[in-house]
Parts: structure tokens; sequence; C-alpha cells
């Protein structure tokens, strides 16, 4: 069931239809031109360093070099649309959102900090810009890439495709318990900004009455404690994230040497051939790439 934020979210993307739809279409365009390049590692061990066929060789060559041009044209595209379309429909909640602080009761504006409201116009509409523009359409392309990718390691061989398999559900939990610390430590970061914000509001809006009880050193320290909070926030966050970042590799790593052994194994027993090796363990790096 969609949640009402995200019902909310998807009301100001209608205006924008088109430019989203045409973005779409060349992301997958730009997605179907990823997944060839590590199919093309099978062609060139296979038919050109094992066979000696200079014309596949010439064939390659000049496939990669389209394909790759190819995909440039269409990356531009699929992220100037996007871009155009999201940057739209963070301006027209960012000027709702105005509208509505302005009309808000007295009582509510008087109870609220002024660096908090000044926060959620900007920092939050930024962060909500930055998730819109990037962050979702690098998922949703990652997402198309690695369906596209997966198939391509069923075809080149199912029963190493077997063995992902079995370690993706591990890889989807460590995922999920990143996820969900790096979210805790975001709101944290954003929290102490907010506190930056809003007193740094506080003390110009009241420049006068500062000055006038010869209050500047409180009011420093008062924002100093706001940006070692800030500070310690973020130090926090950088270290979930590399601590995650690393246990994940470590395990991607290892898994990905134990399907290379086991596709060695059957390759030395003629099960596989160099090629098909190779392009699979291409495949695999790539999707994990992402991740």
């Amino acid at each position: 069931m969609i949640s009402q934020p995200v019902k909310m979210l998807f009301s100001y993307t209608r205006k924008y239809r088109l430019k989203i739809f045409l973005a779409v279409v060349f992301m997958l365009a730009s997605s179907g031109l990823n997944v060839i390049p590590p199919y093309l590692f099978k062609s060139v061990v296979d038919d050109v360093l094992i066979s000696k066929n200079i014309l596949m060789l010439n064939i390659i060559c000049v496939a990669v070099i389209i394909i790759f041009g190819a995909k440039a044209v269409t990356m531009y595209l699929q992220r100037y649309y996007m871009n155009e379309a999201g940057q739209g429909v963070v301006m027209d909640i960012r000027n709702s959102l105005y509208d509505h602080m302005m009309r808000m009761k007295l009582g509510t504006i008087y109870a609220s900090r002024t660096g908090d409201l000044m926060s959620r116009i900007t920092g939050d509409a930024s962060t909500l810009q930055n998730i819109v523009t990037q962050t979702a359409i690098d998922m949703l392309f990652n997402l198309i890439t690695f369906l596209g990718m997966f198939a391509f390691i069923i075809y080149i061989n199912w029963r190493l495709t077997c063995l992902i398999v079995i370690v993706l559900p591990f890889v989807g939990m460590l995922l999920s318990f990143a996820g969900k610390k790096l979210r805790v430590a975001g709101h944290n970061v954003q929290e102490h900004l907010a506190d930056i914000t809003a007193t740094a509001q506080e003390a110009f809006s009241a420049v006068r009455v500062v000055r006038s009880f010869a209050n500047e050193d409180e009011e420093l320290e008062r924002f100093k404690i706001a940006g070692k909070g800030n500070y310690d926030a973020l130090l926090k966050a950088v270290s979930v994230q590399g601590v995650l970042a690393g246990i994940i590799e470590v395990f991607l790593i290892v898994a990905l040497a134990v399907v290379f052994w086991v596709g060695g194994r059957s390759v030395i027993d003629g099960e596989l051939t160099p090629g098909e090796l190779i392009s699979f363990t291409g495949y695999i790096a790539f999707m994990v790439q992402p991740i």
C-alpha cells in the first residue's frame, strides 16, 4: 500500500509526465547498452585470443566504440530530462511549503524556531531534490541494469547463477541492515544541521539585543555547541558508512572468489569456455559495483 507522503509526491509529477516518460525511455536504452560490454569479453577470449580471428577483433573494437558512444548520448538525455522534471517537482513542493507556512496560525509560527522553518524550506527541500534527481535515478538505472545482467548470466551458465541466487538473500539482509543504520545517521545529521541554522537565525534576528547586553560570547558558545553536535553526527555517519561498506565489500569479494573457483573447475572439466567464465565474472563485478 502506497503511503500518503508518496502519493503526495507523485501528485506533483503529473505536469512533468512527458519529460519523465522520455527520461525512462532513454534510461532503458542506456541500461540495455550497459549490459552488452561484459558479454563481449566472451568473444574477445574465445573468438579472438584463442581462435585468433582478426575479423572478429575488428568487429568487437568497432562495436565497443558504437556502444559506448550511444550510451553516452542516452545517458545525457536521460539525466537531462529526469533532472528537468525532478527540479520542477522540488520547486513546486518548495513553493507549496512556503505558501503553507505563510498561512499557518501565528501561534504555530511563534512556537517554532525561525531557523527550523528556514531549514525545512532550504535544507529539507535540497535533500528531497537530491533524492528525486540523483538517488531515485541511480536506483532505477541500477535495478534495470541488474535485471538485464542477471538474464545474461542465466543464459551463460544457469548452474553458476544458482550459486549467485543462494548468496543474494544474505546480501539483501546486509543491505537492509546497512540502510537502517544509515537512515538513522542521516536523520541525526539533518537534525543537528537544523540546530545550526536555527541558532544562527536567532542570533542574527536579535543582533541588537545581543549587542545591547554584550552576549556575543554566549551566542558564540551556543553556535560552537551546535556546530560540534553536527561535527560529531557527521563523523558518526561517515564511520557507520565506512564500516558497513567495508563489510559488504568483503562479503561480495568472498562470494565472487567462490564463483570464480567453481567456474574455474568447470573450465578445467570442459563444461565452460574460458570466455564464458570471464564474461560471467565480468557481469558479477558490474552487478555488485552499484552495491
